[in-house]
């Protein structure tokens, strides 16, 4: 942290006033700075210095106890008029050029105050105020003795630097630098505006000219050279064979045995690449045939699934028929005629026989035949006979007539 201070005791002076000492204290973080190589100057701004315009003067700084109070004198403030100024102290190194400012933050402010004859504008100065001040002037320029002869100052040297060309439309620029190996030396930095641009010049086109016979294309005649038309330019077409080229300079036993064996090895790779692309291919082909024979398996189980249902269908169908057909033959069984009624009915045929010699008795094989055609073919009855069983049998053993009822 950079401070600056300003003694009190000529914390304000008058206008006009030319012999006083203003003293500052700078330190840095409490300590006093080394100004022993270094540049001193005041930079001076009124009030608060707000704005760039506000900066007004600056003044040189000198210090005789190594930095402890560094001052300043207000013979080299004479264009300060009575106002309140805001100051900085800018201690510059000589080697590096390298600037500390104080106070790192804010001012330091002092005050020029009017004097008793409130001259602040030679324009408005009355006259009885100028004979004043020309007399104090006059006792002034008696009081002042010739000092010595000063040094000669060397003579700074310029360095041409860079040159930058700018638009047409800005103002030239130039910057003067010391240079870091010599004080007394400054490089020159110039920025020049460019001309600006003239009007296009007229375009003026001259007419088109004859067109030319066309030219003779090379060729290579049966010699090898080439010819112009029918001139032989002399110049070979084709240029002489080179010389074997010696490669045992090149090419040693060692590096060609290097070289077999990595071929070979690229070689080994190559196939090895190869089989694992054929292996990959046929994984492939392999993955593809279980995908399509699990969808066919799919498929199978689905048609399988489909046929226990229609068999399943069709056995409760069969179920159903075997139902039916019991139920018919119950109502079969109902309608056949049972053991009592056949002894009857062949008591009485008995019975007739000897009234009836050969005769058939109509009316008892009509019954019988009509008891027997209610019956099923499968409901116990005999085997069926041929035609002639139905006629009356003769009377050489029996005379009896009786037909045979099946």
């Amino acid at each position: 942290m950079r401070t600056l201070e300003l003694n009190q005791n000529w914390g304000s002076w008058k206008f006009g006033d030319t012999d006083a000492v203003m003293s500052f204290t700078a330190r840095t973080d409490g300590k006093a700075p080394d100004v022993s190589n270094a540049t001193l100057t005041f930079e001076i701004a009124r009030g608060n210095a707000h704005t760039r315009d506000d900066y007004i003067a600056s003044a040189p700084g000198e210090t005789d106890d190594g930095g402890s109070t560094i001052v300043v004198h207000t013979s080299d403030l004479t264009s300060l008029k009575p106002d309140t100024y805001a100051v900085e102290l800018w201690i510059t190194d000589k080697d590096t050029h390298k600037t500390s400012v104080y106070p790192s933050d804010g001012f330091c402010a002092f005050t020029v105050d009017e004097n008793t004859m409130a001259v602040t504008d030679v324009a408005n100065v009355t006259t009885m105020t100028l004979e004043a001040v020309y007399t104090d002037l006059l006792q002034k320029i008696n009081a002042f003795k010739s000092g010595k002869p000063g040094a000669n100052g060397a003579t700074p040297k310029l360095v041409a630097g860079n040159i930058t060309k700018l638009p047409a439309t800005a103002q030239p620029t130039f910057l003067l630098t010391p240079s870091a190996s010599d004080h007394n030396t400054y490089v020159l930095d110039l920025g020049l505006p460019q001309g600006i641009q003239g009007p296009q010049g007229a375009s003026v086109q001259g007419p088109i000219g004859k067109t030319g016979n066309d030219g003779l294309t090379p060729t290579i005649g049966d010699n090898g050279n080439w010819f112009i038309g029918s001139t032989d330019t002399g110049v070979h077409a084709q240029g002489p064979k080179g010389d074997m080229p010696d490669v045992s300079d090149f090419v040693t036993s060692a590096t060609l045995s290097q070289n077999v064996t990595v071929i070979n090895a690229a070689i080994s790779k190559r196939a090895l690449q190869s089989d694992f692309a054929n292996l990959q291919a046929q994984v492939k082909d392999n993955t593809d045939n279980v995908a399509e024979n699990t969808g066919n398996i799919v498929n199978m189980t689905a048609t399988v699934s489909d046929h226990e249902k229609t068999i399943k269908q069709l056995q409760q169908r069969a179920d159903d028929q075997d139902k039916v057909i019991k139920a018919l033959q119950d109502s079969i069984a109902k309608l056949t005629p049972s053991s009592n009624d056949s002894s009857s009915a062949t008591s009485g045929s008995s019975s007739d026989s000897n009234s009836a010699s050969a005769e058939p008795a109509t009316s008892g094989a009509t019954s019988g035949t009509a008891s027997a055609a209610n019956k099923p073919a499968n409901s116990g009855a005999a085997e069926p006979v041929n035609s002639d069983q139905n006629k009356p049998t003769s009377s050489s053993a029996d005379n009896s007539a009786t037909p045979v009822i099946h």
